[in-house]
C-alpha cells in the first residue's frame, strides 16, 4: 500500500513456478519493494490463495509466523474419525494472540448448473478439502449447496523493525469437486473427481462499497464473487478511491475482508430464513391434518434436524469469531474501545448476525416441537380410528358367535335351516343368548379403570356417581 493513497502496486507469483522470485521479494530491503522511484510504500499485503508445503515454508520462515496459523487454516474438519489420530482440539481463547492473528470460518452458497446438481451428501472441494453441504428437501436434491471456507490473517503492526505487513490466507475457487459414493456391497467408499463451474447463489452478496444513487456513477455489480482472493484484489485495485473515501484513511484490508465475510453470513441468514418459512407457513394455514402422510412428516422432521444442526454450528463459529475479535455479545458500550481494533459498525454487523442466527435457531426448535406434536396428534387419531374399527369387529363377533354356538350346542339339523318349518325355533333360542352376551360384555367393560385394569370396585364408583 502507498502513502500517497494511489492504486496499490500488485505483483503476482505462482508457486512453485515463481518460488525464487517470491523468496527474493520477501528478502528485499524496503527500498526494493517500490514499483518505481517515486513510489513510497506504507505497508505490504500478501494475499495467498491455497496452501502447499512450499508456501508454508517460505512465508513461515521469512515472516517468522506461528505454525499454528497454517495448521489451523489447513484443517478441514474438527471431528476425529480415527481413535489413533493426532488431537484436533482447538486452542483456548486466552492462548490466541489476537493482536497478530485471527481466523474466520464462513460459508459460501454456490449454485451449479441444473445438470450438475449434486446427488450425494458427501461432497467436498478437491482443492481445499472443505466440506460442501448438500441437502435433500421434499424428496428432491437442492441445487444450491453450502461451501465451507476459511480466512486466516496475520499482521505485523507498527513498532517492529520491519515494514508493516499483512498476510491473508484465502481458499481457492470451487472448480473441482470430490464426490464420495459407496459401492454396490456398501463395504468401501469410491471417490469421483469432477470439474464443475458454479455461480454465487442469487448473484452473491451485495457490494460492500455503497454506490452513489445515480445511474451515471454506477460501476457494475462489483467483484466476480468466486473467491475471497479475487474479491479482495478487486477492491484493492478497482475500488481503491471509494474505500479510502469511506474510511477517511488508507485501505485497511482486514476491514474489507471482514465486510465480505459478514456479507456471506447475511446470505446464509436469508437462505435459512426462507427454508424455515416454507415449513412454518403450511402449518399455519391448515384446518385438517388427517390427509397428512406419515412419510412426509418424517421427511420434514429430518429437514428440521439438518437446519438445527447447521444453525448450531454457525452460532458456534460466530461466537468464536467474536471472541477472537474482542466483540462483546451484547452492549458495545461495555467493551474497551482501545482493545478492539474494529470500528463499532463492524462490531454491530457481527452482533446482528449472532442474534439473527439465534432467532433462526429458536424458530427451528419451535418448528421441531410443532412437527413432533403434530405427529403425536396424527398418531392419536390413527389409534382412535383403529380402536373404533376393532370395536365394530368385536360387536359383529358378539352377534354371530352366539348364533353359531346355538346351532352347535343344540345340534340343530336340516329342519332348522333357513326356509324350513322349524327355523323360528333357532331364533327363539339364539336371540336371548345374543342379548345376554351383549349385556354381559357391556357390564364387564364398565369394570375397567383408566389404566386398563379390571376392578369390581369400579361398579361401586359408577353407582355413587349416578346417585
Amino acid at each position: 500500500m502507498k502513502s500517497d493513497r494511489s492504486i496499490p502496486c500488485v505483483d503476482k507469483y505462482d508457486v512453485p513456478g515463481d518460488t525464487a522470485a517470491l523468496k527474493d521479494r520477501l528478502s528485499a530491503a524496503p527500498s526494493r519493494t517500490q514499483c518505481h522511484l517515486d513510489c513510497k510504500v506504507e505497508s505490504v499485503i500478501y494475499l495467498v490463495e491455497g496452501l502447499n508445503p512450499e508456501i508454508v515454508s517460505i512465508f513461515g520462515y521469512k515472516l517468522d509466523i506461528d505454525p499454528m496459523l497454517f495448521a489451523s487454516h489447513e484443517r478441514s474438519s474438527n471431528y476425529q474419525t480415527l481413535p489413533n489420530e493426532a488431537g484436533l482440539g482447538p486452542r483456548l481463547p486466552s492462548l490466541i494472540n489476537r493482536d497478530t492473528t485471527w481466523r474466520i470460518t464462513y460459508y459460501d452458497i454456490r449454485t451449479p448448473p441444473p445438470e450438475d446438481t449434486f446427488t450425494s451428501y458427501t461432497v467436498g472441494c478437491a482443492l481445499s478439502g472443505r466440506d460442501a453441504q448438500t441437502q435433500r428437501i421434499n424428496d428432491k436434491w437442492e441445487q444450491p449447496f453450502i461451501l465451507t471456507r476459511k480466512c486466516s490473517v496475520w499482521r505485523r503492526k507498527p513498532g517492529s523493525e520491519d515494514d508493516i505487513a499483512t498476510l491473508i490466507l484465502c481458499d481457492p475457487p470451487f472448480s473441482k469437486a470430490h464426490i464420495w459414493t459407496q459401492n454396490a456391497t456398501h463395504d468401501r467408499w469410491e471417490i469421483e473427481e469432477k470439474n464443475i463451474s458454479t455461480m454465487p447463489h442469487h448473484g452473491g452478496y451485495a457490494d460492500i462499497v455503497p454506490h452513489l444513487t445515480s445511474f451515471r456513477t454506477w460501476k457494475g455489480s462489483g467483484p466476480e464473487r468466486q473467491s475471497l482472493y479475487g474479491d479482495l484484489l478487486y477492491y484493492l485495485t478497482k475500488r481503491t478511491h471509494e474505500i479510502q473515501c469511506e474510511n477517511g484513511s488508507s485501505i485497511d484490508i482486514e476491514k474489507v475482508a471482514t465486510k465480505i465475510i459478514t456479507s456471506h453470513y447475511l446470505l446464509l441468514l436469508d437462505y435459512f430464513d426462507g427454508i424455515i418459512f416454507d415449513r412454518e407457513y403450511p402449518l399455519s394455514r391448515k384446518k385438517n391434518f388427517s390427509t397428512q402422510e406419515t412419510l412426509s412428516m418424517e421427511e420434514q422432521w429430518s429437514t428440521i434436524q439438518f437446519i438445527r444442526t447447521s444453525l448450531s454450528r454457525y452460532i458456534q463459529n460466530i461466537a468464536g469469531i467474536m471472541v477472537q475479535l474482542r466483540i462483546p455479545f451484547e452492549d458495545l458500550g461495555s467493551a474497551d474501545s482501545a482493545a478492539n481494533p474494529l470500528p463499532s459498525e463492524y462490531q454491530y454487523d457481527f452482533q446482528y448476525i449472532y442474534m439473527q442466527l439465534r432467532v433462526l435457531k429458536t424458530r427451528a426448535d419451535l418448528l421441531n416441537e410443532s412437527l413432533t406434536g403434530l405427529t403425536g396428534i396424527l398418531g392419536n387419531k390413527r389409534s382412535i380410528r383403529e380402536a373404533k374399527t376393532v370395536k365394530t369387529l368385536t360387536l359383529v363377533a358378539l352377534i354371530f358367535i352366539p348364533l353359531s354356538f346355538t346351532s352347535a350346542v343344540f345340534s340343530m339339523s336340516d329342519q332348522f335351516l333357513p326356509g324350513r318349518e322349524s327355523f323360528w325355533v333357532f331364533w327363539v333360542v339364539s336371540l336371548p343368548l345374543v342379548i345376554a352376551v351383549l349385556v354381559l360384555a357391556t357390564i364387564l367393560d364398565f369394570g375397567y379403570d383408566d389404566n386398563g385394569t379390571w376392578r369390581p370396585t369400579m361398579y361401586l364408583s359408577i353407582l355413587k356417581e349416578k346417585c
